[in-house]
């Protein structure tokens, strides 16, 4: 069932009463070049080396409503339940107006309405559940 509903929100029609936004969650490795490039020179190239220094890690979380031409991104230090709630706040923020809004995401274990309750006051976590509907993509597991 889960899968089909998922499959489905790609048919509605776009919308400012209802909108529709895959988010992402990503981690990046944040690095610097650690030499200068070789400037080109008359017959040859400019030359890079590869070599790069680490720089920590980031989480990215990104929303988009395609259909619109629309992203919301959020950039965080790690990703914890708390740092995921407040994105579904930022997003309803951003779209005031609209009456619901599902959010297709990945079913990992931050994107649950604990992590909403956990942030937020009873009341706030239960107008933002109310207000989306989150709709998870297929699990790859098999078995």
């Amino acid at each position: 069932m889960r899968t089909w509903k998922w499959c489905w929100t790609f048919t509605i029609a776009h919308s400012t009463r209802v909108v529709r936004l895959y988010a992402w969650t990503r981690p990046q490795q944040l690095i610097a070049e650690t030499k200068s490039c070789i400037p080109a020179s008359p017959g040859r190239a400019a030359r890079y080396d590869y070599e790069y220094g680490r720089c920590g890690v980031c989480n990215i979380f990104l929303a988009s409503e395609s259909l619109a031409g629309k992203r919301i991104v959020r950039v965080t230090e790690r990703k914890t339940k708390r740092d995921w709630a407040c994105f579904p706040e930022e997003t309803a923020v951003q779209y005031g107006r609209a009456e619901k809004t599902t959010l297709v995401m990945d079913n990992l274990n931050t994107h649950k309405p604990g992590s909403l309750y956990e942030t937020f006051p009873p009341d706030k976590a239960k107008a933002l559940w109310d207000r989306f509907e989150f709709v998870y993509t297929p699990s790859t597991e098999v078995g």
